[in-house]
């Protein structure tokens, strides 16, 4: 026989004569349940105080009026405690917009420089063109012209010194006068280095951006030039021949009082797909004049766009000068 006895087995009663083991399960459950409790002290207190007043006044130690306010009290500590919780739940919501909107920004950042670097790998150019506007000032029956050529081009390598500037048209070109600096800021002249000819034989200058370019930094070129006897038949065109990656080109053509185009057409890939433009997408300026600004997105590289009219015109020539290229 042992001398410690036998010990107690559940259901039980000890030596008291009462069951310990519920009651201490009970206890543990409770403070199970009153955990989070524990996290906001002066909410479980304020429990805690209208438990007792109600205790007490069931024991009729204390009136109605005194759990009346403990009530009040309680309900105000409620309020107060789901007033902070939404604030917390607010800052909460707040961290996390903020850390998507980092997250979005440097995932659209990694995106954007595996592009420039496939860009840059697959592409004999240092840079990308957001965006070139082709602007051209007809004058009357088209005899000259004012060609404005404006590019946002953004590097994708380091340490560009130049780039090129091809400046080919019908009849006569003076050599481009260029400008370049940051987007709506003040421009510099960007001096022509040399002029080459392509392997078709058209004009093309190589220009120096003044000092090394580093990849990320975007610029934008401005050019100019004087065209003659460009646009004297009754069927006219400008085109350009997109080198490289190019994001949007925009056609913005001006013509003539007197002078306005009859039939519109726009002829991509070398003349594989060609579509008529209504007329009614011309817009008068202040001036009068017949405009159109015609955009294309996403254009291939080594693509061929033409921006064909039909007008009216007179057969005016201006003489040959030896000033022009």
């Amino acid at each position: 026989m042992s001398l410690g006895g036998r010990p107690h087995r559940r259901g039980e009663r000890s030596a008291s004569g009462h069951d310990s083991e519920p009651l201490l399960f009970g206890m543990r459950t409770l403070w199970e349940k009153l955990e989070p409790l524990r996290d906001e002290p002066d909410l479980g207190v304020g429990i805690l105080l209208a438990v007792a007043f109600a205790v007490l006044h069931i024991l009729n130690v204390v009136g109605s009026d005194v759990v009346a306010a403990a009530t009040l009290s309680l309900l105000a500590l409620l309020a107060f405690s789901l007033l902070l919780e939404r604030q917390r739940r607010d800052e909460i919501r707040r961290t996390l917009n903020e850390v998507r909107q980092e997250l979005a920004e440097t995932v659209t950042s990694i995106s954007t420089e595996i592009d420039d670097a496939i860009s840059a790998l697959s592409s004999d150019y240092a840079y990308q063109t957001r965006w070139l506007e082709l602007r051209y000032d007809l004058g009357p029956n088209g005899a000259t012209a004012l060609a404005t050529k404006t590019r946002e081009i953004r590097f994708t390598r380091n340490d560009v010194l130049s780039i090129y500037e091809h400046y080919a048209a019908d009849g006569r070109a003076t050599k481009p006068i260029i400008n370049g600096g940051k987007k709506g800021g003040y421009k510099i002249p960007l001096p022509s280095v040399r002029s080459l000819r392509d392997d078709r034989g058209r004009p093309i200058e190589l220009v120096s951006l003044e000092k090394p370019r580093k990849r990320g930094e975007v610029m934008e070129i401005v050019s100019e030039r004087t065209l003659t006897n460009s646009f004297v038949d009754a069927r006219e065109y400008v085109h350009v021949e997109i080198k490289g990656r190019t994001d949007e080109v925009i056609f913005h053509v001006i013509w003539p009082k007197g002078n306005p185009p009859l039939q519109l057409e726009l002829s991509r890939r070398g003349g594989q797909r060609t579509v008529g433009i209504p007329l009614e997408r011309l817009k008068l300026n202040s001036d009068g004049r017949q405009v159109l600004v015609e955009r294309i997105c996403d254009p291939e590289d080594e693509e061929v766009i033409t921006l064909f009219w039909d007008w009216e015109i007179s057969a005016v020539r201006f003489p040959d000068s030896s000033d022009d290229v």
